[in-house]
């Protein structure tokens, strides 16, 4: 079953007030494409460059090793999750960061289809959602960067699938077996013939409506801990907006508060099949973000904040920030000579393989890029720390409060 999401006030319908800080960016959406089931497979440029990539490679373990210009596959810090420096200037490997928590031997396609099967959830083709997507070439051009190639930029607008989570995963995801692992080279093979980009359940706020999980994926693991402000400075910003009022609240209100409603909703769930991509991105709202692997493998390649010269913002995203480079093909013999060169010279990506069990902590400001290289289950959080990003969240929420109030809500 697929619905159309047409405006505002039915978004406001489909996510409730915890999620309302996104709702500006959906509405935004409204031109995506719904897909169903009479749709013909399409490959979008990014899928089409990974299918590329794993001709060249079928090896996916060597993938690090094979991203243009990227450095070491042990260059990155790897730590345990006793051990985690706090100043986040770099990214960090966890490598025992989820080993240990229920999730990792409860967690299955079976399971949430179980469990979780009749909620209604949004896949899509092309993540994170683009404007540019779905522009005029006549509007596109003249936002786009001059050196941005037409190989990688093809007029094809994001297919959303709205249907419920047993369907997406009866449908789209290689196996709910539970005994059976599919990696990239096996979902080709089975795809043989039929191949289609894959869609994706990314960024599924599946925490904010099942609190439940937390029991099995805790909201602040032992590595966060020292980390993950996010719960102090919104309690901090809470006595500072509504002074006088502390004494009313019981806890149970407070479970139910605003506050407990924003920490929430930056909590998120990513299931799909090998292949999905995670186009180059970083975080909006100079939020932090980390990244634990559940199930299969994820490869990420990652940049510097100081490499956004060199990788071309899109103009045409307001709420994101995006880049049109794909890391796997950073640039086009044909076009964008000039750029392709200043990349060659610069670009000095950080590509690494994200095991089960393992996370990644990406900070503020630093792009990344991921391509699920087996059935993938990942939980994803943004978080905020009170020495360094403080600001940012205390600017998502001012910025909120004041979206409501123009809205009326």
């Amino acid at each position: 079953m697929v619905h159309l999401i047409t405006n505002k006030r039915h978004i406001q319908k489909v996510f409730d007030r915890q999620s309302l800080h996104i709702l500006p960016f959906l509405a935004s959406l409204c031109t995506i494409t719904m897909a169903n089931r009479n749709d013909k497979p399409r490959l979008t440029p990014e899928f089409q460059s990974v299918l590329t990539f794993l001709y060249k490679h079928p090896d996916v373990t060597t993938w690090p090793d094979h991203i243009p210009l990227a450095t070491s596959n042990d260059n990155i810090l790897r730590c345990t999750s006793n051990v985690i420096p706090t100043d986040l200037s770099l990214p960090l490997l966890i490598t025992d960061a989820c080993s240990n928590w229920p999730a990792t031997h409860k967690w299955s396609f079976k399971y949430f289809k179980q469990t979780y099967g009749n909620d209604i959830v949004l896949a899509n083709d092309r993540a994170p959602a683009r404007r540019h997507d779905a522009m005029p070439l006549t509007t596109m051009t003249t936002m786009m960067p001059p050196s941005s190639t037409s190989k990688h930029q093809q007029l094809l607008p994001q297919r959303t699938l709205s249907t419920t989570l047993s369907s997406y995963i009866t449908q789209h995801i290689a196996s709910d077996n539970d005994d059976t692992q599919f990696s990239f080279a096996d979902y080709c093979t089975r795809k043989r013939g039929e191949i289609d980009t894959p869609f994706y359940l990314n960024g599924w706020r599946a925490f904010s409506s099942h609190p439940e999980l937390f029991t099995d994926a805790p909201c602040i693991p032992t590595f966060a801990s020292n980390l993950d402000n996010t719960l102090i400075l919104l309690e901090a910003l809470d006595r500072t907006l509504f002074p006088g009022q502390q004494q009313q609240h019981q806890q149970q209100e407070r479970q139910q508060s605003w506050i407990h409603n924003v920490n929430t909703s930056l909590s998120k769930l990513f299931l799909g099949p090998p292949g999905t991509v995670t186009r180059l991105h970083y975080d909006a709202g100079s939020a932090h973000g980390w990244l634990a692997q559940i199930k299969g493998r994820k490869l990420f390649v990652l940049y510097p904040p100081s490499a956004t010269v060199y990788l071309n913002p899109l103009k045409t995203e307001i709420e994101t920030v995006q880049s049109p480079i794909d890391p796997l093909h950073p640039w086009n013999k044909e076009e964008g000579e000039e750029e392709g060169e200043r990349y060659k010279k610069e670009g000095k990506p950080i590509a690494v393989i994200v095991n089960p069990g393992e996370a990644v902590v990406i900070p503020e400001g630093w792009w990344h890029y991921a391509v699920s290289l087996d059935e993938s289950i990942t939980v994803q959080r943004n978080f905020y720390h009170a020495n360094t990003n403080a600001k940012g969240l205390v600017q998502m929420v001012l910025k909120t409060a004041a979206g409501l109030k123009k809205g009326g809500g």
